[in-house]
């Protein structure tokens, strides 16, 4: 069997996993869209279902000629086992760990409410303001020939620095799409939530800076607004606007500066049509969404000819904080494998799986897939019932952030993660947020549990948590104010 027919073995072994997988997720455990196990479903479903069947379809890998790299049909194989182990490894061994870490999955409709508005809106203001001053240093000069005003450079290693700027100069502009998404849980669908979500997204579209900021606010609302309704799963119109957001991207992925060449009257509509049919007009769409021909690379590469990262490449974590005025040489990557050494992996993302599998091979791969399914489930059981309204921020930031997390892997995600959940601890201290809920036709706030109370557990599978204004009746006799559990 050569190559091609590979692919197409690739994506019916892989198409048959998904299912296998959807049907737990969702046939017998009910998950809504946002929790991580039906997430990761989707970005499998893209990165590792579609894009074989593309490139089959197509009859080469964009990827592969780009790197100058050419697996062979025993390379795909192994490849396509790799995928469907860590697939199984993300949605099955939790359930092995925590047997109810799968269950009861829904969460009643939640908001939040800011008790101390008198200190919650100076801080607005200012962390805002530091957020579009940080934007406004982002934006490129309309003659510019480069994206932002940014220069950056690329080490031998094929990360890149930025040169004459430090990088925290730019971090600010992600604190403002983590405030919208605090006023989206307070406030909802309002005239002034609505100008700033338009606002920041059209504003990332003109810089022409990290597709996947406009992206995480769209996120942001769509949770937002489902949170707030507690729905499962998105209406028809929230679909549409999501297929629009994904053409925006793969345009994008083409020409950075495409909104801006078109407001600076650079280009026309038409030419940024044109230039993108001569560019990817041969490829099928999301040609950026290459998971899978990245997965093959690394399996057929690691370890025969790169060695083993040995988790090396985690340090990064704690490297990124140092400014370089303190450390000017500081390494932009930190992993032993220098994947430029080995083929022109140039801007490549090697996602989740792959990066996982560079560690230790198949072993790294089953660890690092089960640590992180485990581990966002649990998150996500926290926040089913927790009074903490940082820890539910923290999970919804997770979820916002899935795409990025799986697809670029764990070390560059955790910029922007970071970044969110440092702003709503601060909107959340300084407003005093409590988490309220609605159970039936009021909105009651979700206290924190009792010391050590008299204890009424509905669903003793989650973390108990006390309800405003709710007295407990048992066989028609009130009991104390303690510790109940709501969840459906």
């Amino acid at each position: 069997m050569d190559a091609h027919t590979a692919l197409l073995f690739a994506f019916i072994a892989n198409l048959l996993g998904l299912i296998a997988c959807s049907y737990y997720a969702f046939w017998l455990k009910r998950a809504p869209l946002y929790h991580p196990m039906v997430l990761f479903l989707i970005y499998f479903l893209l990165g590792y279902v579609y894009r074989p069947l593309a490139d089959w379809i197509q009859g080469y890998s964009e990827i592969w000629i780009h790197d100058g790299v050419f697996p062979t049909a025993a390379d795909i194989f192994y490849a396509t086992f790799i995928s469907i182990v860590g697939l199984f490894s993300f949605v099955f061994i939790p359930p092995l760990l925590n047997k109810s870490i799968h269950d009861r999955l829904d969460i009643w409709p939640t908001r939040f409410a800011v008790t101390r508005p008198v200190v919650f809106w100076p801080v607005v203001t200012l962390i805002g303001l530091v957020g579009v001053i940080s934007a406004v240093g982002g934006l490129a000069n309309t003659n510019s020939a480069t994206i932002s005003q940014f220069v950056s450079e690329q080490q031998l290693t094929g990360g890149f620095q930025l040169v004459g700027v430090s990088g925290y100069a730019t971090l600010g502009q992600e604190f403002i799409p983590a405030i919208i998404f605090v006023l989206l849980l307070k406030s909802g669908i309002s005239r002034t939530n609505l100008v700033l979500v338009v606002g920041f997204m059209l504003l990332r579209l003109y810089e022409g800076t990290e597709r996947s900021g406009f992206l995480a606010m769209a996120f942001a609302f769509l949770l937002a607004m489902m949170l707030r309704s507690g729905t499962k799963y998105l209406r028809f119109r929230y679909i549409v606007l999501i297929v629009v957001l994904l053409a925006t991207f793969d345009v994008l992925g083409g020409d950075r500066l495409a909104v801006q060449d078109i407001v600076t009257g650079n280009k026309t509509v038409s030419d940024i049509v044109s230039e993108y049919q001569f560019g990817r007009g041969a490829t099928l769409p999301l040609s950026d969404v290459h998971e899978f021909d990245s997965s093959t690379l690394v399996t057929m590469l690691v370890p025969e000819r790169t060695g083993y990262n040995w988790f090396s490449q985690y340090m990064r974590l704690f490297i990124w904080p140092i400014p370089r005025q303190i450390w000017p040489d500081k390494p932009v990557l930190t992993s032993r494998i220098v994947w430029m050494r080995y083929g022109n992996f140039f801007g490549q993302t090697m996602s989740m799986m792959g990066d996982a599998y560079t560690n230790f091979g198949f072993a790294s791969l089953v660890l690092v897939m089960a640590v992180y399914g485990t581990g966002l489930s649990w998150l996500y059981k926290r926040a089913q019932s927790t009074a903490s309204p940082i820890l539910f921020g923290a999970n919804a930031v997770f979820a916002i952030y899935a795409p990025l997390l799986f697809r670029d892997g764990e070390v560059g995600a955790y910029y922007w993660i970071f970044s969110w959940i440092a702003v709503i601890i601060a909107l959340c201290v300084a407003g005093r947020i409590r988490v309220q809920r609605k159970y039936g036709l009021k909105w009651r706030t979700v206290l924190p549990p009792l010391k050590d109370p008299e204890s009424v557990t509905l669903h003793p599978i989650t973390r108990p948590a006390r309800v405003s204004g709710f007295v407990p009746r048992q066989n028609g006799v009130n009991l104390p104010r303690s510790t109940i559990e709501l969840n459906p």
